[in-house]
């Protein structure tokens, strides 16, 4: 498990890092438990975006730089996708230049 691995389970579970302790059923006690534990703490102390709503744009951004419709949806997508992997970093400025490389039409 990477830390960027953790953070897909954590937005794919709706799952905020400092609910850690009430998520530990997540690793099997005898493998992984230990490197599990800290990869939530690295992300719960870092306070990494794990969800939509942890990212520094919002749909309205999106609109305004000349994104409609379910393209706003496809792109809040891909941010947050972009910026659990590493490849992105989560910052406003950083994200806004990457999807306005990305409007299409």
């Amino acid at each position: 498990n990477t830390r960027a691995d953790l953070r897909r389970i954590l937005s794919r579970l709706k799952c905020d890092p400092s609910l850690y302790t009430d998520f530990r059923c997540a690793a099997d006690a005898d493998a992984g438990r230990e490197h599990l534990e800290t990869m939530f703490a690295i992300i719960r102390e870092d306070n990494d975006c794990v969800s939509l709503s942890g990212l520094p744009v919002s749909g309205n951004d999106l609109k305004q730089i000349g994104f409609e419709g379910k393209q706003i949806g496809d792109m809040l997508s891909l941010i947050l996708d972009e910026v659990m992997a590493d490849r992105l970093t989560c910052d406003r400025e950083e994200i806004i230049a990457f999807a306005k490389g990305r409007i299409s039409g």
